[in-house]
């Protein structure tokens, strides 16, 4: 049993560098080249080859949307796959973001209002919807004088979670797993 828990450990770690080594070189693209050459095949393999999690979008989507046909149904999946698909592109650009780059992508409204509470020792947590590409928040240990941590749930398949690990704590960011 130790032997093959050893192994298998072994393989993700190489299988981890390897795909380090393959996404790295294509990060370093220009984000709007790479959304082109990467989006549509990503949404292609992910809404018709492998329908990633295909019952579960079309499941909360009929929740959230009881009054709608399921044509609609369907079309807001498809919507929902090609919004995935820039996501996916997206975080594979910010394995090699300058900091300067990351910095110009975010606006934080209100500074020094956080600020402020950290001056006055107050304990702070920020609720942010799941909108957009809340990778790009892994800048903010550079923007604020203090620690800023992350609740996240860890991917069940652990080279991936490894994966995107990597890149939300590139500037310092401190993770949390629930």
């Amino acid at each position: 049993m130790y032997k093959n828990n050893y192994l298998k450990k072994k393989l993700e770690g190489t299988l981890y560098y390897i795909l380090l080594l393959f996404l790295y070189p294509i990060s370093m693209l220009p984000i709007g080249l790479l959304t082109a050459l990467f989006s549509r095949p990503i949404y292609f393999i992910t809404y018709n080859v492998i329908r990633y999690r295909y019952n579960v979008v079309l499941q909360n989507l009929s929740r959230s949307f009881p009054y709608k046909r399921y044509a609609e149904i369907n079309e807001t999946a498809r919507g929902f796959y090609k919004e995935f698909s820039v996501l996916i592109a997206e975080l594979i650009k910010l394995f090699s973001i300058s900091r300067t780059r990351s910095l110009n992508l975010i606006q934080v409204e209100n500074p020094e209002l956080l600020l402020q509470y950290h001056l006055t020792g107050r304990n702070m947590i920020a609720i942010l919807g799941h909108y957009g590409n809340w990778e790009c928040l892994n800048i903010l240990p550079h923007i604020f004088p203090f620690p800023v941590n992350a609740l996240y749930k860890p991917i069940k398949n652990q080279l991936m979670d490894r994966v995107v690990k990597n890149v939300r704590t590139r500037f310092g960011m401190q993770l949390i797993p629930f």
